[in-house]
């Protein structure tokens, strides 16, 4: 068994929206019932951050005179450091003005403890929105 080696596993496959997919996903999340989908989608999208690394984020992670979020529980366990800028940075500061006082999340649950759901909605926007032959490879 020694001599006997693992196969490797083929590279991830690296796809990008177009600018009318893009659009017509953001379309789609800003007609949500979810509060948070299309700012948690548009912070995605201008950041490259993970869905988990965006909802488990905290005021105290957020600099707006900087225009930075700090990620501090990456899936690597690096602390990364994001910058905020344009659209998105002009949200985060609407959604600052707006925010729960009852909790340090970002994007809080219904109780406040544990960070939104957003599962139930993007999936139905996906469904919706992205042809049948890209959906398993969508996941914000």
């Amino acid at each position: 068994m020694r001599k006997v080696r693992k196969p490797k596993e083929p590279r991830g496959r690296v796809r990008f929206l177009s600018d009318d997919e893009r659009q017509r996903l953001l379309d789609a999340c800003r007609e949500s019932d979810s509060e948070y989908l299309y700012t948690i989608v548009v912070f995605a999208l201008a950041t490259g951050a993970r869905k988990m690394e965006l909802l488990n984020l905290t005021w105290q992670d957020v600099d707006l005179k900087r225009g930075v979020i700090t990620l501090h529980e990456t899936k690597n366990g690096e602390r990364r450091i994001l910058p905020l800028t344009g659209h998105a940075l002009d949200l985060m500061r609407e959604h600052a003005k707006i925010r729960r006082i009852d909790t340090p999340l970002v994007f809080p649950g219904y109780d406040g403890k544990a960070p939104r759901d957003i599962r139930t909605a993007w999936e139905h926007v996906v469904n919706l929105n992205v042809p049948e032959n890209l959906r398993r490879t969508t996941n914000v």
